[in-house]
């Protein structure tokens, strides 16, 4: 009986240091564990760039409909000498 005891003496030292070796163990409240949790999905992350992509269309359509300014200018010079 004492060997199995210690067995699980060892099972619950080895799990409680994978446990705290984690970063939801250093969370400190739930507010940290969702972020954590936010930092970590790539669907969110994913979701979130589609969500400001299709907010950047809007002043792209927008400036389609600005007047568009532009500037161009040529200089020569000739010489020309008559013998």
């Amino acid at each position: 009986m004492n060997i199995f005891n210690r067995l699980h003496a060892g099972c619950l030292l080895i799990q409680l240091l994978f446990l705290a070796g984690s970063p939801l163990a250093r969370a400190d409240d739930l507010l940290s564990v969702f972020q954590l949790a936010e930092q970590s999905d790539p669907q969110f992350q994913a979701a979130i760039a589609a969500h400001s992509a299709a907010l950047e269309v809007v002043p792209q359509s927008l400036a389609a409909l600005l007047p568009d300014l532009s500037l161009s200018g040529d200089v020569s010079w000739n010489r020309f000498h008559d013998r």
